[in-house]
């Protein structure tokens, strides 16, 4: 999942096929911003649009290569 944000860095639109950042979640959410939905965590969260986004570094884990490469990257910082 992408997002696409404004130059102050608030998220606009959620979208599969692109976007400026891809999407790790939310991070913290206001309990009352959330509605039901029978759909994705996002589809829940477009109500609320546009809302401030946090830019972050992170990496997938999900072989050993990944994990090794992920040593690399948090050593880097």
């Amino acid at each position: 999942m992408f997002v696409r944000i404004d130059g102050e860095g608030n998220v606009l639109s959620f979208s599969t096929e692109s976007g400026d950042y891809e999407w790790t979640g939310p991070a913290c959410i206001k309990r009352d911003k959330l509605r039901y939905s029978s759909g994705h965590v996002f589809n829940m969260l477009e109500p609320s649009l546009p809302m401030r986004g946090i830019k972050i570094r992170a990496c997938d884990i999900d072989t050993y290569d990944d994990y090794t490469r992920a040593i690399n990257f948090v050593r880097s910082w």
